[in-house]
């Protein structure tokens, strides 16, 4: 298990990224320029994501300048499967421990955005 510390700022910077690439994905862009209904389908799932992206995102905005978020996460590696990362992010401020969990979605964009930018080692590396 490794670990990584954000400050406050440090966060909001990395979720206004986060946020940009989301916002201009390709994929997305082919959804709703091809409409079909598979096409929609996967669109309301992303818009689904992406508004519990927003949502955290509110709650990181307005928490605490003295709040430090904790990353833990794990590579794992067993042989004949798909390599997986876990990811854990707690929140928490001098007077408060984990006040807030992060939506399974919002993990998944963090978790995305640290491989993409190799924050988190890509598995498909080590493998």
């Amino acid at each position: 298990m490794h670990t990584m510390t954000f400050t406050q700022e440090n966060m909001k910077d990395m979720m206004n990224k986060i946020i940009s690439r989301s916002l201009t994905n390709e994929a997305l862009t082919e959804i709703t320029t091809t409409p079909s209904t598979t096409n929609l389908l996967v669109a309301d799932r992303y818009l689904k994501a992406l508004s519990a992206l927003v949502n955290d995102m509110t709650m990181i905005i307005n928490s605490p300048q003295d709040t430090v978020y904790f990353f833990k996460y794990q590579i794992m590696i067993q042989d004949g499967r798909m390599p997986n990362v876990e990811l854990n992010i707690q929140a928490t401020t001098p007077s408060a421990y984990n006040f807030f969990e992060f939506s399974p979605q919002t993990l998944t964009f963090i978790k995305q955005y640290l491989l993409d930018t190799r924050i988190i080692p890509n598995p498909y590396d080590i493998a």
